[in-house]
């Protein structure tokens, strides 16, 4: 029996030279300008807290993997070590004022 078996069909792409590239390229923007669109919106949700998508980022990983050196988060995040540093700063920020203002410490106004 000669007859294709429907395991053997496959699906063709048209027969139109650099075709399945320009879909590709069409595809790769349309989900940059999601990815794109998603930080935006994630942006101004986390604005009201004083946090950037970065610090959720961060912190998102910490909640899934707690006591982690700021050695192994930049890796684990594939960030500089520098920038893991700055970020981690940002987010004790809020938390060292209280205590600035407990122990009478003057801030400068000017």
């Amino acid at each position: 029996m000669g007859g294709a078996r429907a395991t053997d069909v496959r699906p063709r792409s048209p027969q139109v030279p650099g075709w399945t590239t320009i879909r590709s390229r069409k595809i790769t923007i349309r989900t940059s300008q999601l990815g794109v669109h998603e930080v935006e919106r994630l942006t101004e949700r986390l604005r009201p807290l004083g946090l950037h998508p970065r610090h959720f980022g961060l912190l998102t990983h910490i909640a899934t993997a707690a006591g982690q050196s700021q050695q192994a988060l930049s890796g684990a995040l594939g960030a500089h070590r520098t920038a893991m540093v700055a970020l981690v700063d940002d987010l004790e920020a809020p938390l060292d004022q209280p205590a600035r203002l407990e122990t009478g410490a003057r801030t400068r106004s000017t």
